[in-house]
């Protein structure tokens, strides 16, 4: 006659487990008492150590990794509509930080002054050999 293998839930195996954590209780009173076989407590003991080792240990870091993430690509993103709106603005000359150059008027100030009273520039001076 076999025997039916027996399937324990997940709440009867967190249950062992952190009993088996505690100490109070032997591992063949816990197995005697929840009807399991005494070497599989010891490897769901183990799980539960190490699980709680990751679940302490790195869950600062992945929210601080999702955060920066998040961040980011926010950045990104207003920094890619800033460009499409001043895109928009340029032909209508409502930019306030392009402001287009009228190429039919002479430039003004100290450096138009300095051009017009200069010699000759140096492409008038040398002419090429035909």
């Amino acid at each position: 006659m076999e025997k039916k293998r027996i399937r324990h839930s997940a709440d009867c195996k967190a249950t062992v487990a952190l009993e088996a954590v505690k100490g109070v209780k032997t591992v063949h009173e816990l197995a005697g008492h929840d009807q399991v076989h005494p070497t599989q407590i010891s490897p769901w003991k183990r799980q539960v150590q190490e699980g709680a080792r990751a679940l302490f240990g790195t869950a600062r870091a992945k929210g601080a990794q999702g955060h920066e993430a998040v961040q980011a690509t926010l950045y990104e993103d207003v920094g890619r509509v800033n460009m499409e709106l001043d895109w928009i603005k340029k032909p209508a000359g409502l930019s306030g930080r392009h402001t287009s150059v009228d190429c039919a008027q002479p430039p003004a100030g100290e450096y138009a002054t300095a051009m017009r009273t200069a010699g000759p520039r140096s492409s008038e001076l040398v002419r090429p050999a035909r």
